[in-house]
């Protein structure tokens, strides 16, 4: 089961997914969360909280793909 994170840091979301954690529990699943790019510690470049040059790459479509890139 995929859980993509929200603009949050990943540790301070666990917490809210109860109703998650229970569907995998009944349907004996594991549960893979995804934290979004430039939250947390989440940053795929180096120094990119210094520098706001990168953002431009901080977009649905590349959300969507850092997914696809872990699920397979």
């Amino acid at each position: 089961m995929l859980y993509a994170g929200c603009e949050a840091d990943i540790l301070g979301q666990w917490g809210g997914t109860q109703f998650v954690q229970q569907l995998a529990i009944e349907n004996n699943a594991a549960i893979l969360y995804t934290e979004h790019r430039y939250y947390g510690d989440s940053f795929p470049f180096e120094n990119d909280n210094e520098s706001n040059e990168n953002v431009k790459y901080l977009t649905t479509d590349n959300a969507l793909v850092d997914n696809i890139q872990i699920l397979r």
